[in-house]
């Protein structure tokens, strides 16, 4: 019969000491909001067809940052990123929401150099950085992580574009020298970059780059793009060409994908704080800290929601929270009617999956969401 009282008192400290340890590490699991909560995914996670990503991308995960509440009845983020997960056949999670203390949003907003960031900056500074903590805290069973922006959106045929058998891939592959080619299935994109940009709006190429240039006929032609700097980003691109680079500042975070090394290299500049995350990480980039490809143009750009009342769903509900970089995306002279029908628009991406969610692959049922005139006037990317 088992006698309590036969068990040493250093046995029963290193049994209370293992249930507290235990205690706290699933506390710090809870309250660090994993397990992520993910879109309603429907489709299947394995396939052997090269010609086609996966699930995942080719990426061992993907995650959404999100501050957007989905009771609003102005709320649509999360709702269009859905229906364009389940329209694409991609697995995605969403990373849970928290509260940031008072000592973190002031350590982010006064460390670093040059510009401070404001509340909104500073807070998704901190949504960044806690998401690619979780990717680094997961006992290294993955390898890659790719990150988007909740307005996040893509082309129908992402899967197709990211294949590994496909050109990007083998251009990323071939380009960084990757040390996988024999096994691309695993590692499409290899594993030597930090940061590989594929969502972004526009970048800056630095000395010392290398270049791999291939025809796509799936873009847009040069005149159809706009980048943060205007039409000048896609200005020198030849028509249907996409080019892919190492030795690359990015601007803006749409999507962005991260090895276990350039998470840990994130991880630590946001620890410093100062400047805004995208910009942060342009720094890095641009300083050498980071290795970064990127590819032009981008794979995914985010969506606009303008008209009716969407300014102030932007202003109040999103800006506050730190995923909008505090401003509606308007540009100078841009102008919101508040009777005007809510329409929405996405820069670069030829068919929207969040605009196809809910129709065929067939050519007559696909539709376009691009600006109009006035919204490529009015509207910065």
């Amino acid at each position: 019969m088992f006698d309590a009282s036969s068990i040493s008192k250093r046995t029963w400290t290193v049994f209370s000491l293992t249930c507290t340890i235990v205690f706290l590490v699933r506390w710090h699991y809870d309250s660090f909001g994993i397990p992520e909560k993910y879109l309603d995914f429907h489709g299947s996670t394995e396939h052997d067809d090269l010609s086609l990503a996966n699930a995942t991308l080719g990426f061992s995960h993907l995650t959404a940052i999100s501050s957007e509440d989905e009771s609003s009845p102005l709320a649509w983020r999360i709702a269009g990123l859905r229906g364009a997960s389940n329209r694409t056949g991609i697995e995605m999670g969403v990373a849970p929401r928290r509260d940031a203390t008072v000592k973190e949003l002031h350590r982010v907003q006064q460390g670093g150099e040059g510009k401070h960031p404001k509340e909104g900056s500073a807070l998704a500074w901190i949504a960044h950085v806690d998401n690619l903590r979780r990717f680094v805290d997961n006992n290294g069973t993955e390898e890659t992580l790719m990150a988007f922006e909740d307005d996040v959106d893509w082309d129908v045929d992402i899967r197709k574009h990211l294949a590994p058998s496909g050109p990007i891939a083998a251009a990323i592959r071939n380009i960084t020298g990757s040390k996988h080619q024999d096994d691309i299935q695993s590692y499409p994109f290899g594993l030597e970059w930090d940061v590989l940009w594929l969502g972004h709006c526009g970048f800056e190429v630095l000395d010392g780059h290398s270049k791999i240039a291939f025809e796509d006929q799936s873009i847009l032609l040069p005149e159809q793009m706009k980048g943060m700097l205007g039409r000048n980003v896609y200005a020198n691109l030849r028509p249907h060409t996409r080019e892919l680079y190492t030795r690359i500042a990015g601007l803006c975070t749409f999507a962005y994908g991260v090895t276990q090394e350039g998470a840990r290299k994130l991880i630590s500049i946001g620890e410093k704080g100062g400047q805004g995350f995208d910009f942060s990480t342009h720094v890095a980039c641009k300083a050498g800290f980071l290795r970064c490809v990127g590819v032009m143009p981008e794979l995914f750009h985010q969506m606009k929601a303008v008209g009716g009342n969407m300014k102030s769903s932007i202003s109040e509900s999103n800006a506050a929270a730190g995923l909008d970089w505090g401003n509606s995306g308007l540009a100078e002279g841009g102008t919101e009617d508040p009777s005007e029908e809510v329409r929405y628009f996405t820069f670069n991406v030829p068919y929207s999956a969040r605009c196809n969610a809910d129709r065929d692959d067939s050519p007559e049922e696909r539709v376009q969401c691009l600006p109009n005139k006035r919204d490529w006037e009015n509207y910065q990317v």
